[in-house]
């Protein structure tokens, strides 16, 4: 009797698509709640202060990366998704894909012309571009399931991420006793290996993806993104004068204990 109602009211939820999702949503948010709590535990007790400050320092610039390289064009994409047809939809995709590949390659190339003036935090640089790349286009995948509404799907790939990055930083930082760099790789590998399957099987982006120019929509993504850019960096530069986190004038030591 008691299964038959538990099968009853899974059956109304399953009816109702924004409870169901919501009902996703949020219990894939606490799985995340609890995998990052358990992240933190176990980098507190494996890490130096000072590794955890370099740590502290690299999720600091990666805030505003990913929003420098795709131009903020996830909201555009959501509103792309809603009023375009299936052609004109991919066009804005491919277009979105270009800017995220080609501002990768001139961020990483303007900051190896400053390589000696940053040498001491350039490797953090370096690894946030990498992966403020991935996070723009694993976003790209993210917003279509959004507004797909495949909650279920969603939240299992940003679990099973989060999972790799914690049995990646466990085997590379307690099993192989490796330093904190390879915290770093963990985050990138996990996300490739997610990215993999996001395009290629859940997904329509390679398949669909041609290398063609649209000026008109390059224009468009960059009207809409410059005052988003701007206000992520004014943002984040608030960010550090409240918390009192300015890696050069601070040590890594007082840089852990801010994050």
């Amino acid at each position: 009797m008691f299964y038959t109602k538990l099968k009853y009211i899974f059956f109304l939820f399953r009816s109702n698509l924004i409870i169901y999702n919501f009902l996703n949503y949020y219990l894939f948010s606490l799985i995340s709640v609890f995998i990052g709590l358990f992240s933190i535990s176990f980098l507190s007790n494996t890490l130096a202060p000072e590794e955890y400050g370099y740590i502290g320092i690299y999720n600091s610039i990666l805030f505003f990366i990913p929003a420098i390289i795709s131009f903020s064009g996830g909201g555009l994409q959501s509103i792309e998704i809603i009023k375009s047809n299936n052609t004109d939809y991919v066009k804005f995709r491919n277009s979105l894909l270009l800017i995220i590949l080609f501002n990768s390659l001139l961020s990483l190339f303007i900051i190896s012309i400053f390589y000696s003036f940053l040498l001491r935090y350039i490797f953090i640089i370096y690894v946030a571009i990498i992966m403020g790349t991935l996070l723009s286009l694993t976003s790209i995948h993210n917003v279509e399931l959004i507004n797909e509404m495949k909650s279920k799907k969603f939240g299992l790939l940003s679990s099973i991420n989060q999972i790799l990055i914690l049995f990646f930083s466990f085997v590379f930082l307690k099993l192989l006793n490796f330093g904190w760099e390879f915290r770093l790789y963990s985050f990138i590998l996990a996300e490739i290996l997610i990215l993999f399957p996001r395009f290629f099987i859940f997904s329509s982006i390679i398949r669909d993806f041609s290398f063609t120019i649209d000026a008109l929509l390059l224009r468009r993504i960059f009207i809409y993104g410059s005052p988003l850019i701007l206000f992520d960096v004014v943002l984040e530069n608030d960010e550090y004068h409240n918390c009192g986190l300015i890696p050069f004038d601070l040590s890594l030591s007082t840089v852990s204990s801010t994050v």
